[in-house]
């Protein structure tokens, strides 16, 4: 399995698990889930997010123009527009204006918003480009279709430079010099990381420090942070992958609609089977919804 395939499939692995306790605290996580995390959403299996879909259009914008941030824009620009019409649940508001900005033909679509939408989907983007400043000008340039905000640009590049480092003491030892302004001593709420682009980062770099081999374990101790799980679960996830093996059992890759786990390298996207499992879920998540509004409370 290739670095690319590990970092999408802990993406994907990661987003599934976590998309079930988005929003609820740490405590009540806990009580939803006592026993080790699987796939609960319907019938023993899960459901994608954007984390994953976004990460996987990142991948093939830059297959396609590795060497143009602006042409690899423009792809996951028309990738982006073509998916919002899917009709996805869930979507972010910022990453919903931007999209309806592309639908219009606004160029300049990107929200001045510093959540974590464009870091949820660029640890892929740390091992498919070596050079760091050509990385970096990637990045930076794939955020600001949906996020120019300088802290949602810089914290999408640091999730870039973890996955490019691959092991969090190299991380550790070079990322302060390389993104001084960013705070390597912010802190989460304790309820759970939110969907600021800071508290998201660094949830996901303390919990990859604990669990830098051990994707699984790594995943779990993110969701059962609360807040904002899927997410933070994705880019630990990727992180995992970009350095160790992404091992799972068959119920834990187990999910509703695409990509399934052995299409993560697509090059191509099957818009039917996509606006489908967007039909198919979204009762499912609204119920989910109401369930969580009942009995435990934490």
């Amino acid at each position: 399995m290739t670095r690319v395939e590990r970092v999408l499939l802990g993406t994907a692995l990661g987003d599934s698990l976590g998309l079930v306790f988005e929003g609820l605290s740490a405590s009540r996580v806990a009580k939803f889930s006592p026993v080790p995390l699987r796939q609960r959403l319907f019938l023993g299996r899960g459901a994608l997010s954007d984390d994953t879909l976004q990460s996987v259009f990142v991948a093939q914008a830059i297959r396609h123009h590795p060497d143009d941030p602006a042409a690899a824009a423009r792809f996951l620009g028309r990738r982006l527009r073509r998916w919002f019409w899917t009709l996805p649940p869930g979507i972010g508001l910022s990453t919903a204006k931007a999209c309806l900005g592309l639908t219009v033909g606004i160029q300049n679509s990107g929200v001045p918003s510093a959540g974590n939408g464009s870091a949820m989907r660029s640890a892929v983007v740390g091992v498919m480009i070596d050079d760091p400043d050509a990385r970096d000008a990637m990045v930076e340039t794939l955020s600001r279709i949906t996020h120019t905000h300088p802290a949602a640009i810089l914290g999408a590049q640091l999730v870039a430079f973890a996955a490019a480092c691959g092991d969090p003491l190299v991380f550790d030892e070079l990322a302060p010099s390389r993104y001084p302004s960013w705070d390597f001593s912010a802190s989460f709420r304790s309820r759970g990381p939110t969907g600021y682009v800071v508290e998201t980062v660094q949830a996901a770099l303390a919990v990859w420090r604990t669990h830098p081999r051990d994707a699984v374990a790594a995943i779990e101790a993110a969701v059962r942070l609360g807040g904002d799980t899927d997410s933070v679960a994705a880019i630990v996830g990727g992180l995992v992958g970009a350095g160790a093996e992404v091992s799972a059992t068959p119920e834990l890759t187990s999910w509703i609609g695409w990509p399934q786990a052995n299409e993560l390298l697509s090059d191509s996207v099957p818009w039917g089977r996509v606006h489908l499992a967007h039909a198919l879920t979204l009762p499912v998540v609204l119920g989910h919804g109401f369930r969580r509004m009942l009995p435990p409370y934490g």
